[in-house]
């Protein structure tokens, strides 16, 4: 087998590893975090741009904001904080517009920064929609959550996931990936625990 094929077969592996991995965190977010939907957004710094790399129910970029732009993900990108609001259903915004393009009516989102494994930069944001029960997240719900982005900044921090985001890399290729594909794993794990305790 010639090097360039296994290059390609490599990359073709990785691509899926990265793919998987992402969607595991789209499923297990909402059970973890009590809400309906969740989307991994990632940002370029070539162009500005934020874009859904994962999501509930959602293909690859078919969402896709400037961070300028006056949206939830947007302003979150730019500030570096985490936002919540809720009685979007109420509330005229960009949401609207996706909520229409995807059929999905918005009525909360948490939105949380997902920072660089040295802290410098912003690799992107994770929303979260619909709290079940609705109202605001408890401060050990929010401290959960930050717990978990961590782990998924390993996987999003790393050269692979840079090579088509624009960031400059600054982890070794795949450690992270594998790292948190184990800490995922354990997560799994954790419902099912509290089901049979229960």
């Amino acid at each position: 087998m010639s090097s360039s094929t296994e290059t390609a077969g490599l990359k073709l592996d990785q691509d899926t590893a990265e793919e998987k991995l992402l969607d595991f965190y789209v499923r297990i977010m909402p059970i973890l975090m009590q809400c309906e939907r969740c989307g991994i957004f990632v940002a370029s710094e070539k162009d500005g741009f934020v874009w859904l790399k994962a999501g509930t129910g959602q293909r690859e970029r078919s969402i896709e904001v400037e961070i300028v732009e006056n949206s939830i993900v947007g302003r979150v990108m730019e500030s570096g904080n985490m936002i919540f609001e809720d009685r979007l259903d109420k509330m005229p915004g960009k949401h609207k517009y996706f909520d229409r393009q995807t059929g999905f009516e918005t009525h909360d989102v948490l939105c949380v920064p997902v920072k660089s494994l040295d802290g410098n930069r912003l690799l992107g944001a994770v929303q979260l929609l619909n709290h079940v029960g609705g109202g605001e997240y408890h401060e050990d719900e929010i401290g959960f959550l930050e717990d978990l982005l961590e782990y998924l900044a390993f996987a999003m921090d790393n050269p692979e996931v840079k090579e088509h985001t624009g960031n400059a890399p600054s982890a070794g290729p795949w450690k992270g990936i594998a790292i948190a594909a184990m800490i995922g794993c354990a997560l799994l794990a954790i419902p099912a625990a509290l089901f049979v305790l229960s």
